[in-house]
């Protein structure tokens, strides 16, 4: 096995570990966001989003509360608030270390899919 592949290889560990220890973490944080209270994504939506008038009616209420748009949405704001972090104006603590925890959860997924496509692909193992 080449040196790139035992970096591959460790690389995979290494981040399958933390997608691993993240994937119940992030059930649950994303049944809570989208299944419960709605106050969660409504709050997320004004700390993050700049397309309010397109999510919410004249009198403030969600457009559509179907549970798979909220958690559409949660997942976006969790792949995205490395980059989208500085819209929010007064988040508190508590709400910034739940979406960087999520978002190096999800972030750490997919980079676990990307590598070990990587490792079956490129025949590393064989």
């Amino acid at each position: 096995m080449s040196d790139f592949g035992s970096t591959l290889i460790l690389m995979l560990a290494i981040v399958g570990t933390l997608s691993l220890a993240w994937i119940i973490p992030g059930i649950i944080s994303f049944c809570v966001v989208s299944l419960g209270s709605f106050k969660h994504i409504i709050y997320l939506d004004s700390q993050l989003s700049r397309k309010l008038n397109e999510l919410y009616d004249e009198e403030g209420n969600l457009k559509n509360m179907n549970f798979l748009n909220i958690g559409g949405r949660f997942i976006t704001y969790c792949f995205t608030f490395p980059f989208i972090q500085k819209h929010a104006q007064s988040m508190p603590i508590k709400y910034k270390v739940f979406m960087w925890l999520n978002s190096v959860g999800f972030w750490s997924l997919m980079v676990t899919m990307l590598l070990a496509f990587l490792v079956r692909h490129l025949h590393i193992l064989s």
